[in-house]
């Protein structure tokens, strides 16, 4: 538990303060994290599930959560995930645009 206590600590004061990098890292260590507590749940459970049903299973999570959000409450996803998915699926022809 101590280094849970440790990271926790370093993360806040270390890692806290907001910049374009730190955020990009704290993504990174995010999706490495999800990652490996997924596997950890598996292995906890002994289903027997492997990377190649893995894989698609954690597609089909994130990608419904992604058009949940979306659709319920567009606005607390990143702004360039938002902006991509009005792009592909809010675009409305426009037929006085050639």
């Amino acid at each position: 538990h101590h280094s849970l206590l440790a990271g926790a600590i370093g993360g806040y004061f270390v890692w806290g303060r907001y910049s374009s990098v730190n955020n990009q890292i704290l993504l990174y260590l995010t999706s490495r994290v999800l990652v490996a507590v997924s596997k950890k749940m598996i292995a906890f459970t002994g289903l027997p599930i492997d990377g190649a049903k893995a894989y698609p299973m954690c597609c089909a999570v994130v990608w419904g959560i992604v058009m949940r959000l979306f659709e319920e409450d567009p606005d607390v996803l990143y702004r360039s995930l938002k902006s991509s998915m009005d792009e592909i699926y809010r675009y409305e022809l426009n037929p006085s645009v050639s």
